[in-house]
C-alpha cells in the first residue's frame, strides 16, 4: 500500500510489524506529525451537530485537508477515526447519542429491568449501526491511497453494558445480580464480533492490515481494549467481570493492545499480565498527571511483562524516555512545528537507541 503524502511507509511498516513482536530493527518506534506549511484549507461544517459527526462528505473532505497539511515521520501515518462517539455500540442497542461540538454520548439507559429485559436482539437497520457502515464504506473508497480508515470506536462489552444499564446501577448489579451481569457481558461480547467482523471486511476492501481509533497499525487484526468501568471496580470484581471478555478478545485478535487509563486502572495490570496473547498496552497518565516520561517505573513493568508499551508524550520528553526504559518495546507519538523538527527527532532517537543499547538498555 502507497500514500501520496508518505513516502516512506514500507520502512514504517516493518519497524511497526516488528513492535507487535516485541522486537526492534534499528530504533525505538517513534510517530512524529508537523505541519508541513502547506496553505490551509478551512472545510466548511454543516449547521447540525449530528451532521457534523456523521456527514460522510465533509469528514472526508475534514479528512483530506487534515492529510495534505501535514508531514508524517518515523512510524506515523495518516489516519481517519470513524468517530460517533465513545462505546457507539451501545446505540447499536438502544442507547440514544447526543453530540457537542468535541464530544457525544448515550442519553438515558434502556435497561431498567433485568426481569423486563429480553435476550440481545440487534436489529441490522439500526440508523446508528447503518451510518457506521456508510461512513466507513465511503471513506475507505474515497481514501484510498491518502489516508487509512479505522474501525470505529465500539467500545468494550463492560462499557457498553454501563452504558444500556447505567453506571451507577451496574455497580449495584455486581453486588445483587451477578449472574445476570455475567450473561448480559457475554451476548455482548458475541455481538461485539459480528459488527467488528463486518467493519473489518469492510476496511480490508480497499486497505491493508487493520487499525483502531487508538492509531496502533497492524497488519493483522488489531483492536485498542479498554474498560473505563474498570476505575469503578476492584481487582476482584474485574477478574470476574471483565477478563472473561478480555480472554475472548485476545483470543480472536492477532495484535491486541489494552488502553490503560490513569492510575485508577493501574491496579488492573496484575489481571491483564495474565493475558499471554495481549501484545501491547497504552498508557494514559489521565488530565493533570505527568507525562508517560515520568513514569518510568510502571513502563518497565509492563515491559518486564513481555507486552509493548505505547504512549503520546510531548517532543522533549522521547530521549529522556527513550534513555530511561530503552527503546525495544516503544511505540511513541508525538509532535513538533515543522517537518525539520520531526526529522531532527527522528536523528536523536536514533542515537539514542545506540546509547541505550551500549549501555545494555536496549
Amino acid at each position: 500500500m502507497e500514500f501520496r503524502c508518505k513516502d516512506d511507509w514500507d520502512k514504517a511498516r516493518a519497524r511497526i510489524e516488528a513492535w507487535w513482536e516485541n522486537e526492534i530493527i534499528d530504533r525505538a518506534v517513534v510517530a512524529v506529525t508537523a505541519y508541513n506549511g502547506r496553505p490551509r484549507t478551512e472545510v466548511p461544517a454543516p449547521a447540525s451537530m449530528v451532521e457534523r459527526w456523521t456527514n460522510a462528505d465533509y469528514l472526508i473532505a475534514r479528512q483530506k485537508a487534515h492529510t495534505d497539511t501535514t508531514y508524517y515521520g518515523g512510524e506515523s501515518f495518516p489516519l481517519m477515526f470513524v468517530n460517533l462517539g465513545p462505546s457507539v455500540a451501545s446505540a447499536y442497542l438502544g442507547c440514544e447519542l447526543a453530540f457537542a461540538e468535541t464530544t457525544a454520548w448515550q442519553e438515558s439507559p434502556v435497561i431498567t429491568s433485568w426481569e423486563t429485559w429480553l435476550p440481545f436482539c440487534f436489529d441490522s437497520q439500526n440508523l446508528w449501526w447503518r451510518r457506521t457502515l456508510a461512513i466507513t464504506r465511503q471513506a475507505v473508497e474515497e481514501l484510498e491511497g491518502i489516508s487509512f480508515v479505522s474501525i470505529t470506536d465500539l467500545g468494550n462489552s463492560t462499557d457498553i453494558l454501563a452504558h444500556l444499564r447505567g453506571p451507577q446501577q451496574l455497580l449495584l448489579d455486581t453486588l445483587e445480580n451477578r449472574y445476570d451481569v455475567e450473561w448480559a457481558l457475554a451476548q455482548i461480547t458475541s455481538l461485539w464480533f459480528q459488527w467488528y467482523e463486518e467493519l473489518l471486511a469492510i476496511t480490508r476492501s480497499r486497505q491493508e492490515g487493520s487499525c483502531g481509533w487508538l492509531g496502533a497499525w497492524s497488519p493483522k487484526r488489531t483492536y485498542p481494549l479498554q474498560c473505563d468501568f474498570s476505575c469503578m471496580i476492584s481487582p476482584q470484581t474485574f477478574r470476574w467481570m471483565v477478563m472473561p471478555e478480555m480472554e475472548r478478545f485476545v483470543g480472536r485478535l492477532d495484535h491486541p493492545i489494552y488502553h490503560l487509563d490513569g492510575p485508577n486502572a493501574i491496579c488492573h495490570l496484575d489481571a491483564l499480565s495474565q493475558l499471554p496473547h495481549l501484545k501491547a498496552i497504552q498508557w494514559v497518565p489521565g488530565d493533570g498527571n505527568p507525562s508517560a516520561r515520568y513514569w518510568p517505573d510502571l513502563l518497565k513493568r509492563i515491559l518486564a511483562m513481555g507486552k509493548g508499551v505505547h504512549v503520546h508524550v510531548p517532543a522533549e520528553d522521547v530521549e529522556p524516555l527513550i534513555d530511561e526504559v530503552g527503546p525495544k518495546g516503544l511505540f511513541i507519538t508525538t509532535g513538533v512545528g515543522t517537518p525539520e523538527e520531526a526529522v531532527s527527532l527522528l536523528r536523536r532517537v536514533e542515537i539514542a537507541t545506540a546509547r541505550a543499547a551500549h549501555r545494555g538498555v536496549a
